[in-house]
């Protein structure tokens, strides 16, 4: 039976006998395909897809509700009714966040003068570890920069650890609390983001990946 070609390369395998050998010849990631038997040689990794972030407005309404209801739990969630009336209203608008197509999160901002408020940040649970919270938040600031606001203010549930460590990455700082603010009597902390220059949304941290095969 003829050896299997380097999957990478289309290059030719070495032989089972030679557990660590690297394909030779043409492969030019030979470091990286070393064979071991009974074990497939490492996949190349695959990058998965940044989120995109565009504006959205009160006929998108529905959709921006359905997101909120997988991203909180009954007694915090947004109807659709709402969240149109607030896109709606002067001042106010909405970005979207979509991962290969697929809506994954939204953010629901305001700007008055030079202050903006963070009124909402949904991302769904499929949609999360995969940089839609801070991509929202990157555009969010950018846009609010854009219409003049200079500082941005929102608040979070104080166990909510995940969005604050966001938040503190970003450049939040704690400004106040609001004792027993959310419906559960959960208290909320009053966060303050200075933007500076902020006209461009900020670029991703890191690309996603896909995990490699142990032992690669």
């Amino acid at each position: 039976m003829s050896p299997k070609p380097c999957p990478a390369c289309r290059g030719p395998s070495p032989s089972p006998a030679l557990p660590g050998a690297a394909w030779p010849g043409r492969c030019r990631r030979a470091a990286r395909h070393r064979f071991t038997p009974n074990r497939p040689p490492c996949a190349p990794r695959v990058a998965e897809a940044a989120p995109i972030v565009a504006p959205a407005g009160s006929e998108a309404a529905a959709l921006l509700a359905e997101l909120h209801a997988e991203a909180f739990p009954p007694a915090h969630r947004w109807s659709g009714d709402a969240i149109g009336l607030l896109i709606a209203l002067p001042g106010h608008f909405a970005l979207l966040a979509s991962v290969g197509g697929e809506p994954v999160g939204f953010v629901l901002g305001r700007v008055a003068a030079e202050e903006a408020e963070v009124l909402t940040l949904a991302v769904r649970p499929a949609g999360r570890r995969a940089g839609a919270g801070r991509a929202l938040m990157g555009a969010l600031m950018a846009e609010a920069a854009r219409r003049g606001a200079a500082t941005v203010f929102l608040e979070v549930a104080e166990g909510n650890a995940a969005a604050r460590a966001l938040y503190a990455a970003l450049g939040a700082v704690e400004a106040g609390r609001r004792r027993r603010y959310y419906p559960d009597g959960s208290d909320a902390l009053v966060l303050r983001l200075p933007l500076g220059d902020r006209l461009e949304s900020p670029a991703p941290t890191r690309t996603p990946t896909r995990p490699p095969i142990p032992g690669c």
